[in-house]
């Protein structure tokens, strides 16, 4: 079943936060869309039964594609590289195509066209991006409004 997670306010930061893998330090980024709307990540969702305990388990899953420009210089992870061939980036649906990813679904005539054509990398130049400070660690600021402040990083050849 294909779904959207809504990246907003209420779930701090309205972004995605990724790592730029530089110099062997993990830099963590906000990313957002530059225009300041609520971003869109397609998904896909199941409910399971759990065969040990019975229960029902819904469980969700953000869609991944290809890197864009952008996101390949920040997700940079050399172990996803070597595994994948390239970065990677959650798909971001713009606005007017939200509806396309869950509606028009019927497993009798999957359109595979029609998916793949959502499945494309966001335009780099839609995207807004600074590093932040790091969620935990040392001097982590933890899932806090300061999860979201910009913070340089004294690491050279940053994107």
């Amino acid at each position: 079943n294909r779904a959207i997670h809504r990246v907003d306010r209420r779930q701090r930061p309205k972004s995605i936060r990724d790592s730029n893998h530089s110099s062997g330090a993990k830099v963590p980024y906000y990313i957002s869309l530059s225009s300041g709307e609520q971003m869109l990540l397609a998904g896909l969702w199941e409910s399971w039964s759990d065969k040990v305990s019975g229960e029902y388990q819904d469980t969700v899953s953000i869609v991944t594609t290809k890197a864009n420009d952008l996101m390949t210089q920040i997700h940079n992870n050399p172990d996803v590289i070597a595994r994948t061939g390239s970065g990677r980036m959650p798909v971001i649906l713009p606005e007017a195509l939200k509806d396309n990813w869950v509606n028009h679904y019927d497993e009798e005539i999957l359109d595979r066209k029609s998916v793949q054509e959502l499945i494309v990398p966001f335009p780099s130049e839609e995207l807004s991006h600074y590093t932040v400070s790091s969620l935990t660690g040392k001097h982590g600021v933890g899932n806090t409004e300061a999860a979201s402040t910009a913070s340089s990083w004294e690491l050279d050849q940053l994107p």
